[in-house]
């Protein structure tokens, strides 16, 4: 389901929550509504909405499994693209049509028959074992079982047990049942069993955890791995007010995080983190209305922030864009162009000094060229980061001397490497006015950043990426978030 402009009762007056869509805009005054309602748009305000129906669609028939319920939600769906151009590739399923989910839901309600199932466990090592047991409602008196990828890969009984997986892989699990009176129905679970190389897979399976933020919909938008068991994140407000100054960070792999607000000046907002340990961190605040900003350090956890002065960004024209620390000691910090070259700072003592790098050490920028906030990356001693108008800078000896490299494509809005010379990047433009995306592609490099090809994908907006290596993958494997 995607996210859409909606008008929504709350506590403010029109137009107070998102101010920036306010009046002639697209705020709820542009609708001509006042009084309790207000403009909000994302998955924040989309999700309740299609939880809300997913909870009608229950009340009609609620024998349906959760697998059918999404199948039917999508199905059931209004297809926008051909409505809104703009929004091509975004929208997933479509925008969701409450009457005919209902409808749909209340027309299988008579149906006395529901397959269903659980399996033992949904993530082994390969050679590992699984049971299932069924579910299902009604009275079924025969079972058809699909195991992709298991030995036996059928079966006839009811509750089949000792199937065995033996190669790695993610696997979907297909029951069909039928009753005296020749009902049938089938259940398919996709991507259900996650067999992995020795254990791998399941020692890194995903699990849920509590960042605890005590303000409502903090959403994260920046992740910072110092270690096995320390990260740090940035967060955003969901209901619409931008870049919060909460952060969260975890000492324990995530076991425990410890929400905080840094104790900077309100004008200023975070666009970037570097941390070596859940004690020491470094962050990049800009002002958002006035420009400027600086590098803010902590050594107890973000319990206090120092301002790391030296680290100037007082031009008119200063905008600080992020910092990348290599080690304890050494660093760089980056901000758009001043005087005909970008603002880059060093320092070799954790930030105590900042020195400001000669300009004849970066290649200068191209018109109207500038950075982006948390938009840069580092790998032992390289260190990248990307431009507005789509060219990727490079340091190979921790930021004294850069090259600059142009991808082919109009700007670079996120990058990640996994090694010296294997990374992504995702070259999004925008909408200036509505903020909608209006062009992108997602692009890799195998030479450290020198050449770039793009890496044809589904048309469906990616918002993050991740490169990662594996030893025995020359190419690395990219996460992706959609």
């Amino acid at each position: 389901m995607g996210a859409f402009t909606i008008l929504s009762t709350t506590y403010n007056d029109a137009g107070d929550i998102s101010g920036q869509l306010s009046g002639s805009t697209g705020g709820a005054g542009s609708y001509g509504v006042s009084g309790k309602y207000d403009v909000m748009q994302g998955t924040s305000m989309a999700a309740p909405v299609t939880s809300g129906l997913c909870g009608l669609m229950l009340s009609a028939n609620p024998n349906l499994t959760p697998e059918e319920l999404i199948a039917m939600l999508k199905s059931t769906c209004d297809n926008v693209d051909a409505q809104n151009a703009e929004f091509i590739g975004q929208i997933g399923a479509g925008r969701i049509n409450a009457f005919a989910a209902v409808s749909a839901a209340a027309a299988t309600a008579s149906n006395p028959l529901v397959a269903d199932f659980e399996a033992s466990t949904v993530v082994i090592s390969e050679g590992g074992v699984v049971d299932f047991t069924d579910l299902s409602v009604g009275t079924p008196n025969s079972w058809s079982w699909e195991f992709e990828g298991g030995t036996p890969a059928t079966s006839t009984e009811q509750n089949p047990s000792g199937i065995t997986y033996p190669t790695a892989g993610v696997y979907a699990v297909t029951l069909t049942v039928t009753d005296a009176e020749a009902n049938e129905d089938t259940e398919i679970k996709t991507a259900l069993i996650l067999v992995g190389q020795s254990g791998a897979l399941a020692e890194s399976a995903w699990l849920e955890q509590h960042t605890r933020f005590p303000s409502p919909y903090r959403g994260v938008f920046h992740t910072e791995i110092a270690n096995d068991n320390t990260a740090w994140v940035l967060t955003y407000d969901g209901t619409g007010d931008g870049i919060t100054r909460d952060f969260a960070k975890t000492g324990d792999g995530g076991t425990t995080w410890i929400p905080n607000t840094f104790n900077v000046p309100e004008n200023l907002s975070p666009g970037d983190i570097s941390a070596i340990d859940d004690m020491n961190a470094w962050v990049a605040l800009y002002d958002g209305t006035n420009g400027g900003g600086g590098i803010y350090r902590t050594s107890d956890g973000g319990e206090t922030w120092i301002h790391q002065a030296s680290a100037a960004f007082n031009n008119s024209s200063s905008f600080c864009n992020g910092v990348q620390m290599f080690n304890a000691n050494d660093g760089y910090c980056i901000g758009d162009p001043v005087n005909g070259e970008f603002e880059l700072y060093l320092t070799n003592d954790g930030g105590g000094n900042w020195t400001l790098i000669d300009g004849n050490n970066i290649p200068d920028p191209q018109s109207n060229e500038m950075g982006w906030t948390g938009v840069n990356c580092a790998i032992g001693n390289n260190a990248w980061f990307g431009t507005s108008t789509g060219r990727v800078y490079r340091s190979t000896d921790k930021g004294q001397t850069w090259t600059a490299h142009a991808t082919g494509q109009s700007n670079v809005s996120k990058i990640s490497f996994a090694d010296e010379n294997n990374g992504v990047a995702i070259c999004a433009t925008y909408n200036q006015t509505t903020g909608t995306i209006q062009s992108w592609k997602l692009i890799r490099t195998t030479d450290g950043g020198e050449t770039w090809e793009i890496i044809p994908v589904e048309d469906q907006y990616i918002s993050d990426i991740s490169a990662v290596r594996l030893s025995k993958n020359p190419i690395p494997p990219i996460l992706l978030t959609c």
